[in-house]
C-alpha cells in the first residue's frame, strides 16, 4: 500500500494542536492532533509504519483511500474523472450573442463592438431546430440559455423573446427543466422584461457588474450624452431582486475604485439576508497585482465579512471553485452570425471559430475544435499535484506550447494552493498569504 500523492497535511494558524488530512482528489478530510499527525507524517514514506503504530488509523485510510493500492495509477484516475465530469450530458448550456454591439463603453473591455450587428431570423432558426434537437436526448435532464454579447438585451424583442419562447415550448413538450442567464449592464432589464423572464422561465438569474460607488460607476459606465447609468440600473437590479431573480452584482475592481465597494454594498443593505443575492469580486484583467491593491482587498474583506453578505471576497482560490463553464462538452457558444465557439472571455474573431450552425441545426465543426478537445490536459498536468483542483482552463491548455503549463506561478506554488483551496471549500480558518498566485 503506498501514501497518495494528492494527500496534503493542512496547519490550522488558530489553533496549534489542530491538523487536518486533505486529499483533493477525493475531497476528503479529517483532523488530526499532534499525535496523529506525527504518525501520519511517520507513514508518508513508508504506510506500514502508520500500520505497525496505530492499525485503526490505518484501516481508516486504507477505507477512505489516503492510503491506496501499490497498483494504482491515480494519475490515470484523475483524468478518467475529469473526462468524465466534463462529458456530462444532463444539462445542455448554450450561451448566445444576439448582438456584438453595446449601448454602453467600458474601458477595459476586452470584446470588439460592431456597431449595428443583429442576429438575423435565419440563425434564430437555426439555433431553435439545435435545440429540439438536443431535446430528444433521454440523457437531457436540463436546458440552459445563457445571453451574452455585446449588451444582449439590446435585442431583446428582436432576437432573446422569440428564441427564449419557443425554447419553453420544446422544454414543455419533452420535460426539460428550462433555466435562463443573463451576463447585462443592467440598462434595458427593465421591470416588463423581467416579468416576461419569470413567466416564460422557473429560473431566471442575471449577472450585472458594477464599477464602485455611483461616482465611479458613473465616469465608466455612462450613456454618450454623458450621463451615467448608477441609478437606472440600480433600480432594475432592485426590482429583479424583489421578484425572486438570482443576481449576481458583479464587483469590478481596480486599485482607484476598490475602496468605494464598500459604498456600493452599503446601498443594497436591505438585501443583506437574501439568498438570491451575491456580491462577485473580480478583479479588472489590466490591473496588475501590487502589494498596495492586497492590502485595500484586504481590508474590505474584514468590512464584508461583517455584513455577512453572500460574497467571494473571503475566497483564498479565487471564485474558481466551478469549473469553467466553457469546458464542459455540452456547452456551446453561438455567435449572433451562426459561428460556434466555446469561451466568452475571448473575442469573436472569425479566425477563433470552432465550426458553425447550419441551417438544419447541426454544428459543423473544424479542426480547431477537435484540436481543443483532444488538449484538455497538458504534459505537465500529469505531474501535477494541482491537477485534481487545477483551475486552469481547457482553453488555456490548448493553446500552450510543448505540454507546458500556461500558469506557471500557480503550478510551482502547488502547496500554497492546495492549502487555499481547502480553506475555501471547507470554510476552515486558515493564514492569508499575501502571493499573487491566481
Amino acid at each position: 500500500m503506498k501514501w497518495s500523492i494528492y494527500n496534503e497535511i493542512i496547519e490550522i494558524v488558530e489553533d496549534k494542536e489542530v491538523f487536518y488530512l486533505f486529499n483533493s482528489l477525493r475531497k476528503k478530510y479529517f483532523t488530526l492532533d499532534n499525535n496523529l499527525k506525527d504518525i501520519v507524517q511517520a507513514g508518508k514514506n513508508d504506510t506500514s509504519a502508520i500500520a505497525s503504530i496505530h492499525p485503526g488509523l490505518y484501516k481508516y485510510l486504507i477505507s477512505e483511500m489516503f492510503i491506496v493500492p501499490d497498483d494504482m495509477d491515480e494519475v490515470n484516475e484523475c483524468v478518467k474523472m475529469i473526462n468524465h465530469n466534463f462529458s456530462s450530458e444532463s444539462h445542455l448550456r448554450i450561451t448566445i450573442n444576439p448582438t456584438l454591439d453595446c449601448n454602453l463603453r467600458c474601458w477595459y473591455c476586452y470584446e470588439n463592438h460592431l456597431k449595428g450587428s443583429c442576429m438575423n431570423q435565419n440563425t434564430i432558426e437555426s439555433i431553435v431546430k439545435h435545440i429540439e434537437i438536443c431535446a430528444r436526448s433521454n440523457m437531457l435532464k436540463k436546458i440552459q440559455l445563457s445571453f451574452f454579447g455585446g449588451e444582449p438585451l439590446m435585442k431583446y424583442s428582436q432576437v432573446v423573446k422569440p428564441i427564449i419562447k419557443r425554447c419553453s415550448e420544446i422544454c414543455k413538450k419533452n420535460k426539460k427543466l428550462f433555466m435562463l442567464s443573463f451576463t447585462t449592464n443592467g440598462v434595458c432589464l427593465t421591470p416588463s422584461v423581467i416579468n416576461e423572464l419569470i413567466n416564460l422561465s422557473p429560473e431566471v438569474s442575471v449577472q450585472v457588474a458594477f464599477d464602485g460607488k455611483r461616482e465611479y460607476h458613473d465616469s465608466v459606465k455612462c450613456f454618450e450624452n454623458g450621463n451615467g447609468s448608477y441609478d437606472l440600473v440600480k433600480k432594475h437590479i432592485v426590482y429583479a431582486i424583489k421578484h425572486g431573480v438570482m443576481t449576481t452584482i458583479r464587483c469590478n475592481y481596480t486599485l482607484t475604485n476598490i475602496e468605494s465597494f464598500e459604498e456600493l454594498i452599503y446601498d443594497f443593505r436591505q438585501f443583506w439576508g437574501c439568498p438570491n443575492v451575491k456580491f462577485s469580486f473580480h478583479k479588472v484583467w489590466q490591473e496588475p497585482e501590487s502589494e498596495e491593491l492586497f492590502k485595500k482587498r484586504e481590508s474590505l474583506r474584514r468590512v464584508i465579512l461583517k455584513t455577512g453578505v453572500n460574497n467571494n471576497i473571503n475566497s483564498f482560490y479565487g471564485d474558481s471553485l466551478a469549473p469553467c463553464y466553457a469546458d464542459f462538452d455540452n456547452h456551446i457558444v453561438i455567435n449572433y452570425n451562426g459561428d460556434i465557439y466555446k469561451c466568452t472571455a475571448r473575442d469573436f474573431r472569425p479566425e477563433h471559430r470552432l465550426g458553425y450552425l447550419d441551417a438544419s441545426g447541426k454544428i459543423i465543426y473544424n479542426l480547431k475544435a477537435a484540436k481543443r478537445k483532444e488538449t484538455r490536459l497538458t504534459k505537465e498536468c500529469l505531474s501535477c499535484r494541482l491537477l485534481p483542483i487545477c483551475t486552469v482552463c481547457f482553453q488555456r491548455r490548448s493553446e500552450s506550447t510543448n505540454g507546458i503549463c500556461p500558469d506557471p506561478p500557480t503550478r510551482e506554488n502547488a502547496t500554497i494552493n492546495i492549502h487555499k483551496y481547502f480553506y475555501d471549500v471547507t470554510g476552515i480558518t486558515g493564514k492569508r498569504t499575501n502571493l499573487f498566485l491566481n
